[in-house]
């Protein structure tokens, strides 16, 4: 009977832990330490999709390192008309399985976007980071309205 128990307790023990309500990573990533904010990158490419045609994808990361490479930055996103909004949350989803490497948390969503002109909004609380996204079908360039806690990859 001893024997017994000593197999059940550690195996209960083993699910109780993997079956928490919540996958949410507590994270001080707005704002850091001191007062100090921690800026998300992010930058809009276009990626190849299976029928040979690309879409246009919009990746924002974290600076931080966490130690599985997938974790996600939650976060939104509203398309109306010519305005996109994404909406961070600040919060970062803890992956069920660990992809083994170091590496920032991310959110990627495709934009539905045709060539054009649009208003990328990045929203946080209170905070609003205002740029403009030009398409066209052989580029994509972002100029910066207003910005706080984001900014374009390589700026």
């Amino acid at each position: 009977m001893l024997r017994r128990a000593l197999v059940i307790v550690p195996l209960l023990s083993a699910v109780m832990l993997n079956t928490r309500p919540d996958n949410y990573f507590a994270c001080t990533m707005f704002p850091g330490p001191d007062g100090t904010q921690l800026q998300l990158v992010f930058v809009v490419h276009y990626a190849p999709v299976p029928s040979g045609a690309h879409q246009v994808v919009l990746l924002v990361s974290d600076q931080q390192s966490y130690p599985c490479m997938n974790y996600q930055l939650d976060g939104g996103m509203n398309v109306a008309g010519q305005t996109i909004r994404v909406t961070m949350s600040g919060s970062v989803i803890k992956p069920d399985v660990c992809m083994t490497a170091t590496g920032p948390a991310q959110y990627q969503t495709a934009l539905p976007v045709a060539p054009g002109t649009y208003d990328l909004d990045f929203e946080r609380g209170a905070s609003l980071d205002r740029y403009r996204l030009t398409v066209t079908t052989s580029a994509i360039s972002i100029t910066t309205v207003e910005s706080s806690f984001t900014r374009p990859a390589g700026s």
